[in-house]
């Protein structure tokens, strides 16, 4: 109905000859179709901020338990190396392994191990597939870009060492019996870098004997003491990686806090404050 006066009009003001009420009604429509377009755009705006607003907080989350993960396979990888430096010394030195038999156990069973670590990544991938991530400013874009190749760097790293390994898992076999392997040998919580491995838990006490037994078996393998210095090398690579990765993960999490308008070290240490 509207549409129909509005051309009415205009055909009895050209009929007329009364081209100023002409201009008035097409500046009058021209206002209103760009109002509205104005009104739409700022919607649209206020939406896409909401939405971006989610994806940060649920970033901070993700990238929040990626630095708890890290933090602790740090401290596990940095145990690895201790153990395979304790290794390296009881082929020339029996007293590693008489006076603290337990550990010396715990170090051969750990020192061929390696934590694969895997980042909580499904805010990225979300990101990704729904084209959300244009919502993000570019500061930021990069910023997470950055971190999660260098995930990707860190898991195929992972995977290209799973054959030293296996490699670690041929060489050894024998060194420890079959009846002497603990299956709950772990880190404790409370570890912390670079302190004595002693308290790590262990589902039995070994004898000297026992472990004076395991270091002739080790000596016995020509193939797993070459095979150590290799074996040293990939545990302090492993510590370095993922050192670089935590520190990644960090920095990662001050620009999303810092895109929040929060304290980066209150965002990461949230988690640790609900665990004590």
């Amino acid at each position: 109905m509207a549409r129909r006066l509005l051309f009415s009009r205009l055909i009895e003001w050209i009929r007329t000859g009364n081209v100023q009420m002409i201009l008035l009604e097409l500046v009058i429509v021209a206002l209103g179709i760009f109002l509205g377009f104005q009104v739409d755009r700022a919607y649209e705006s206020r939406r896409d901020d909401a939405i971006a607003v989610q994806h940060v907080e649920r970033l901070i989350a993700d990238v929040r338990e990626d630095v708890e993960v890290l933090d602790r396979v740090v401290l596990a990888a940095q145990a690895r190396l201790e153990s395979v430096e304790r290794v390296i010394m009881s082929v020339t030195d029996d007293t590693v392994a008489q006076e603290k038999p337990t550990q010396y156990f715990i170090d051969l069973e750990q020192g061929l191990y390696r934590f694969f670590f895997v980042s909580n990544d499904a805010t990225f991938r979300e990101l990704l597939s729904t084209g959300d991530m244009g919502l993000l400013p570019v500061a930021l874009r990069e910023a997470i870009f950055d971190y999660y190749a260098d995930v990707r760097s860190n898991e195929q790293f992972d995977v290209s060492i799973q054959a030293v390994q296996n490699e670690s898992f041929k060489r050894f076999a024998g060194v420890i019996q079959a009846a002497e392997f603990s299956s709950t040998i772990m880190l404790p919580r409370d570890y912390q870098r670079g302190s004595s491995l002693a308290n790590i838990a262990s589902e039995r006490e070994y004898s000297a004997l026992e472990a004076l037994a395991a270091v002739e078996r080790l000596r016995a393998k020509r193939g797993a003491v070459e095979w150590l210095p290799r074996l040293l090398q990939i545990q302090s690579q492993l510590v370095l990686t993922n050192e670089a990765l935590l520190a990644a993960a960090k920095r990662l999490g001050e620009v999303l806090a810092s895109a929040r308008g929060e304290p980066a070290v209150a965002r990461l240490e949230v988690g640790a404050e609900e665990r004590t």
